[in-house]
């Protein structure tokens, strides 16, 4: 992952790569279904061997993050069970992430990805994530003050980045470093690496419909940028139908 560009991209990226390629351990029983190993290495885990999981890749990527260890709660039953979960740092606030929960979507849907403390549960209204317990001595006190000081939480979502054809980082531009994000797109794929695009990103950067994302993609994005650079009225559209 160390070639991806910007916070958001590696964090999303890393997201994709663990709730994609890891499913929930069928024996909780199994002592090794608790750690990081057996989630990277085999294939599956409980969520706490998917959280340290992702806790070191994080880690290892410069994303602050933390465990968060805490219960969850069905209210439409009232079941209560342990779980953990993580928050990471993305400028400046902290949002919570559920890759367990996600992981049973399969990278396809992310309903606890990048959310904020009044809407971590809102996809799902009668599962809970509950950080502290009524006794407040089971979990430590992550409403405290000290806690709310050292990890600022955003109150809602990080705004998902809006994509179109060409516009492949979301700034609402096209220019040389969304060629430049597609090239390297290009050769992380062509290198047998992992994609740094999601779904939408993947098929806006396929410029010229041809099913692959390639070095002949950033070479439109680019051909466009120096056009209207230039003072040319063109639309991208245009371009690629007299390519």
């Amino acid at each position: 992952f160390a070639g991806i560009a910007g916070d958001f991209n590696k964090i999303r990226s890393i997201y994709y790569f663990v709730t994609s390629s890891v499913t929930y351990a069928e024996d909780e029983s199994d002592p090794y279904a608790y750690t990081a190993y057996n989630a990277f290495f085999n294939g599956s885990a409980v969520c706490q061997g998917v959280t340290q999981l992702l806790y070191r890749m994080f880690n290892d990527c410069g994303i602050p993050c933390r465990i968060i260890a805490g219960l969850s709660r069905d209210s439409s039953t009232m079941k209560e069970g342990h779980h953990v979960w993580l928050i990471v740092k993305l400028e400046g606030q902290y949002y919570y992430l559920d890759p367990t929960w996600d992981m049973k979507f399969q990278g396809r849907s992310y309903y606890y990805f990048l959310k904020g403390t009044d809407d971590f549960d809102s996809a799902t209204p009668s599962l809970m994530h509950i950080a502290t317990s009524e006794d407040q001595k089971t979990f430590p006190d992550y409403q405290s003050e000290e806690f709310k000081s050292a990890y600022p939480m955003a109150k809602t979502a990080y705004p998902i980045p809006k994509y179109s054809y060409g516009d492949i980082n979301g700034d609402k531009i096209i220019d040389a470093i969304d060629s430049s994000l597609i090239l390297a797109e290009y050769a992380r794929l062509s290198s047998g690496g992992i994609s740094s695009f999601s779904q939408s990103q993947a098929s806006y950067a396929d410029i010229d419909h041809s099913g692959v994302i390639d070095a002949v993609d950033a070479s439109l994005v680019l051909l466009y940028y120096a056009k209207v650079s230039n003072g040319a009225e063109i639309t991208l559209s245009d371009l690629i139908k007299n390519h």
